[in-house]
């Protein structure tokens, strides 16, 4: 991948961005309604973490992108993405 080309979603200009890769958030609202009525939920949608990924449900512990702990998806892509360069610089 070397651009990216977008439309302005607040009008018809579009764009081209030279890049030399990309992340792509996919969604901002975690699918946890189904939880709603066993764990606290921030207003958000988010399950609410007491401490080290612990939830307000003794023996359910939760991680990532359902929680209320801050930059998510971003980071485990870092740790990804850092990972698989470390990686191809030793195979």
């Amino acid at each position: 991948m070397n651009a990216i080309r977008y439309k302005d979603p607040t009008g018809n200009e579009k764009t081209t961005l030279d890049v030399h890769g990309v992340f792509v958030q996919i969604d901002l609202l975690p699918d946890t309604a189904w939880v709603q009525d066993t764990l606290a939920l921030n207003p958000r949608g988010e399950i609410v973490v007491v401490s080290h990924g612990a939830t307000s449900a003794k023996g359910i512990d939760t991680a990532e992108d359902c929680t209320d702990t801050a930059y998510k998806q971003i980071v485990i892509s870092m740790r990804s993405d850092t990972t698989a360069a470390l990686a191809s610089r030793i195979l």
